[in-house]
């Protein structure tokens, strides 16, 4: 009952605040139509003034009503059925997790270009991985717009080890983006991520404002992945300036092949 998740979650009271100003606005303003409607009943035009004032009245108890019927909806029946799936879906990945169905990993990634441009090649006879919001099917087309430091660095290197040996590695990926062209990495699905600042709570949450206004830092992934991958080539590769912040940005369109090799 709407009682009982009241007094189970009193915070949802609050947003209910938020929205009362308009209820009592328009109550004062069918107030203020009353006792113009009285002081005019002595002259002529009293009768269609206070046809003028029934409607506002009407028109306010509408408004009103919308708003409640609304705020009902939203706040009241919404909010459960949003909290309902997202603890049937934390139930689910928990179950994957203990069948096996789902991996879960956990690495530290740098945010800093410099940092990762420094950083060592992966290992001979391995293979990179993106982790994609949804599969990559087999056949499948999809484009890729790559902005975070970390895939721009792993692009680089791609486009490097496909470059002849004296071409310099800092952003081979943008000073000649052809140079991904039938490059291939793996891709796997990554039904949840979250990714928080490396160390301690409090002593991380510090370290991420101060790597945050310098330009660095390090940050801790925990992704819950199906234990399957496909092969993704690159089939046309592009690379830019976002609009507004002036930083790089690339990718390109990669087609779904086999599994990794």
């Amino acid at each position: 009952s709407v009682v009982g998740s009241l007094r189970d979650d009193p915070a949802k009271l609050l947003p209910l605040l938020a929205g009362a100003w308009w209820t009592v606005l328009l109550g004062a303003v069918a107030a203020f139509t009353m006792p113009v409607a009285a002081s005019a009943s002595v002259g002529a035009d009293a009768d269609w003034l206070a046809a003028l004032a029934t409607a506002a009245e009407a028109l306010a108890d509408a408004a009103a009503l919308a708003l409640a019927a609304r705020v009902w909806d939203v706040l009241l029946l919404r909010r459960d059925e949003a909290l309902s799936a997202s603890t049937l879906r934390g139930l689910e990945l928990a179950r994957g997790l203990r069948s096996g169905r789902l991996l879960r990993r956990s690495y530290t990634f740098a945010t800093d270009p410099a940092a990762l441009a420094r950083a060592p090649p992966h290992p001979r006879g391995t293979i990179p991985f993106f982790t994609l919001k949804r599969p990559l099917r087999l056949g499948e087309e999809r484009r890729l717009s790559l902005f975070e430091p970390r895939w721009l660095a792993l692009l680089d290197a791609l486009a490097a080890a496909n470059a002849p040996a004296e071409t310099p590695a800092p952003n081979a990926a943008s000073d000649d983006p052809s140079r991904l062209i039938n490059v291939s990495f793996g891709c796997v699905f990554a039904l949840n991520r979250v990714h928080t600042p490396a160390g301690p709570a409090d002593a991380g949450r510090v370290a991420e404002a101060e790597a945050e206004a310098e330009g660095g830092g390090e940050r801790v992934a925990d992704v819950l992945l199906l234990p399957v991958a496909r092969r993704a080539r690159v089939v046309r590769a592009v690379a830019g300036r976002r609009p507004v912040s002036g930083d790089r940005r690339g990718g390109g369109w990669v087609r779904g092949e086999g599994p990794p090799g």
